[in-house]
């Protein structure tokens, strides 16, 4: 099987085809799977996403409320693989991302020193959201829809089922881009997938996001802590670009912390994190005017694999995401886009 690709090196932009190549399911409407759909659409293939989400982005996500915006999940990414820099610089060109040159520190044995460094930190504009959402225009994406089984058809073909019972279908190629237990129980006995993927762990991270009515006054926008405590990172989301004026906050707590609190009452963890977070930036008496927390289960893979893509040994089923290619947005959208070259070139592995 074979399909004829129309792409940008430069850009990323895709030059539309009509269809006329195998029909792809790809689940879940992250980045990894935007990327995927968007270059075997380019290649003439039928592709439609499910996505239990109301939108799509995964943990490219924003919150937004009067006045602030918070990117409580991925909070920048980088740049390094020269497919991936292209891409980023076209999506500069189109005024989707830009870069962020926040001051960097590190909080280490109670104090903060500076680690801004020579890295260059990239964010969708005005929120992470609005790249995810960039990609997935024109895209065929069923919102709102859990994909709870798969199941092969007498004619060969794969057939999905959501969690209300409905039937889509019939595919020729499936790939998943849910986190390693999801995908495990998602392919089930259909594949030799799930046996290949059982060390693999995500970890959780809760992420309290705090807004100000007068601004923080610590010298760094973002802040790595290095000691062992409830908090990794934390970050004024207000001093990206296209952020607004309101000094709004986002807190992650660390994996380890996380895990030991998974199922704590949300009081307790934004009590807990706001107190950490005024002892990092030096300011006991700061009162928030708005204080949210939400709980990522699937946060960051422990132990992240560096295959790309796994194939099933029909090389119908792919299992694509960060987690399967080192853990990062880049990794995450070289991933599907592997997984699709691959579907073009007719040889999954």
């Amino acid at each position: 099987m074979h399909m004829t690709a129309y792409q940008d090196d430069i850009t990323g932009s895709t030059t539309e085809t009509s269809p006329s190549g195998p029909s792809v399911a790809i689940i879940g409407a992250g980045m990894s799977g935007l990327s995927a759909a968007n270059s075997l659409r380019a290649a003439g293939a039928h592709v439609r996403l499910f996505e239990k989400s109301r939108g799509p982005g995964g943990r490219m996500a924003t919150r937004r409320t009067d006045g602030s915006t918070f990117d409580h999940g991925a909070q920048y990414f980088t740049a390094r693989h020269p497919r991936f820099v292209s891409r980023v610089a076209g999506w500069i060109d189109d005024g989707i991302v830009s870069e962020w040159n926040g001051s960097i520190g590190v909080f280490e044995s109670g104090s903060l020193r500076d680690s801004t460094g020579a890295t260059k930190r990239f964010v969708g504009q005005p929120r992470m959201s609005a790249l995810t959402r960039y990609l997935s225009d024109g895209l065929d994406i069923s919102f709102n829809t859990r994909i709870s089984s798969i199941n092969r058809a007498s004619s060969g073909t794969w057939r999905l089922h959501d969690d209300t019972g409905q039937k889509h279908g019939d595919f020729q190629f499936v790939l998943s881009s849910l986190p390693p237990d999801q995908a495990s129980r998602l392919v089930g006995d259909n594949s030799d997938l799930a046996g290949r993927i059982s060390n693999v762990r995500m970890k959780p991270c809760w992420a309290l996001m705090v807004a100000f009515d007068k601004r923080v006054e610590v010298n760094y926008d973002g802040i790595f802590v290095g000691d062992d405590s409830s908090i990794s990172w934390l970050a004024r989301n207000s001093s990206k670009p296209g952020r607004g004026d309101v000094d709004s906050w986002v807190i992650h707590a660390s994996a380890e912390w996380s895990d030991h609190h998974l199922e704590d009452e949300k009081s307790l963890i934004q009590d807990v994190l706001l107190t950490g977070f005024k002892k990092i930036v030096g300011q006991a008496a700061l009162t928030p005017m708005y204080s949210a927390v939400h709980r990522w289960r699937y946060a960051l893979a422990e132990n992240p694999l560096n295959h790309g893509v796994l194939w099933d040994g029909t090389g119908t089923i792919g299992l694509i995401g960060d987690w399967t290619n080192g853990s990062r947005v880049e990794g995450a959208f070289l991933s599907g886009e592997s997984a699709a070259l691959q579907l073009i070139e007719g040889i999954p592995s």
